[in-house]
């Protein structure tokens, strides 16, 4: 009989998100914990407060500076968008939201 143990425990969320509006995008830049544990960010919007998102990259973006930066393009020039992000670990496990930003996108 073998065991393999598992971490099924999600990290924390982001420390913070801040963001601003661009031409027809918003800038992110999610702030996280120095661990060597996790493998990326997720970025989520929507344009009601609250949710429910819609995840923004495919894959989560990888943790090479701090604080992680992304641009999220082709968003419609003076609509205001409302951004979470999350963070994710090398066994999947994904944190809860940030606490959410509005971000409004400049013409």
């Amino acid at each position: 009989v073998s065991i393999t143990p598992t971490d099924s425990m999600p990290p924390p969320p982001p420390d913070g998100l801040t963001g601003f509006g661009d031409s027809g995008s918003a800038i992110l830049d999610a702030t996280v914990a120095c661990t060597r544990q996790l493998s990326g960010v997720n970025i989520y919007g929507s344009l009601t407060s609250g949710g429910p998102y819609t995840k923004f990259n495919a894959t989560p973006i990888p943790i090479t500076a701090r604080p992680v930066r992304w641009t999220v393009g082709g968003l419609q020039p003076d609509s205001t968008w409302y951004f979470v992000a999350t963070v994710v670990d090398f066994e999947g496990n994904e944190s809860a939201y940030s606490v959410e930003v509005a971000v409004t996108v400049l013409p």
